[in-house]
């Protein structure tokens, strides 16, 4: 018998990364684990293309509408979490599918990452004070001045994590990506890792992005965001889908502009993910049917 195997499916929003992960599963009779950070939450449902209850029920899945937005994960909390699923997987079927877009979650699951540096309290209302007088562009400045590339870790238009990613460097002295770079050893001994991302030209993959934007308002996206208005000043909801949303609800821009701009913040965060699992992973990108075939 060969060793255990783990297939992760990532890279880029709206690339078909859930039809894979089942259709993997199924192939090896496993289950799936999800490393993305905005489907844990209950609560997202439209926002974050969460699985149709039909794909939840053709394999089990594990880190889909598993927590509150009241109960907001690290990814370090994400990884103590989900490790023993992981493992559970490894242990009785041989196989895990992973899936998902959140690259920090897959380092923190997958790597024994170097400790975080013990963060100050003072640096962190430092940092909120200058949010607070300057905005989100200065905290952006300040971030790229320490690491240029922190534009291809993190999520750029979304506050919680500009600040994180500030704290840790200064606090650090030295770019996001050489804190991350602890993949010293894996987590899971002895299993070989499979990181696959499934393959488009990239028009057709904005094309695809700019259709499911269209789609999640055809469902009913401005109801869920109108719904969690209440709840706007949570660091899980400053995020793609619902800032822009929000801001039309409290008439800072019009609905066409905010729609527009949902797509627009879709396709950078695309991008990004293209280019971060290319650094930080052996990433294989192939054609959808070409990874069941092979795999």
């Amino acid at each position: 018998m060969g060793n255990p195997t783990i297939f992760v499916i990532g890279g880029p929003t709206a690339s078909g990364k859930t039809e894979i992960a089942i259709e993997l599963a199924k192939k090896h009779k496993t289950e799936v684990v999800s490393f993305d950070s905005r489907q844990l939450y209950r609560e997202l449902l439209i926002g974050v293309a969460r699985p149709t209850a039909e794909e939840l029920s053709a394999v089990s899945h594990y880190g889909i509408a598993s927590h509150s937005i009241h109960q907001s994960l690290s990814a370090g909390d994400y990884s103590k979490e989900y490790r023993p699923v992981v493992q559970s997987l490894l242990t009785n079927h041989g196989t895990a599918v992973l899936v998902g877009g959140t690259g920090l979650y897959l380092q923190h699951l997958l790597f024994d990452l170097d400790e975080i540096p013990n963060l100050d309290p003072e640096l962190r209302d430092t940092i909120n004070q200058w949010h607070e007088s300057n905005g989100l562009s200065d905290l952006i400045n300040r971030l790229l001045q320490l690491d240029k590339d922190a534009g291809n870790k993190i999520d750029l238009h979304n506050p919680a994590r500009v600040k994180r990613a500030l704290e840790l460097s200064m606090s650090a002295g030295k770019p996001l990506g050489q804190i991350l770079q602890g993949q010293k050893e894996y987590y899971f001994k002895g299993a070989d890792i499979r990181y696959i991302g499934i393959q488009w030209v990239r028009e057709e993959l904005y094309q695809r992005v700019n259709l499911r934007v269209d789609a999640m308002m055809d469902l009913g996206l401005l109801h869920e965001v109108e719904s969690l208005v209440p709840f706007a000043h949570l660091p899980v909801l400053k995020t793609v889908g619902y800032t822009e949303l929000f801001d039309y609800l409290t008439g800072t821009t019009s609905f066409t502009d905010a729609v527009d701009k949902i797509k627009q913040h879709t396709r950078n965060y695309a991008k990004r993910q293209i280019t971060y699992f290319n650094r930080q992973f052996s990433t294989e990108w192939l054609k959808k049917d070409a990874i069941i075939d092979r795999y």
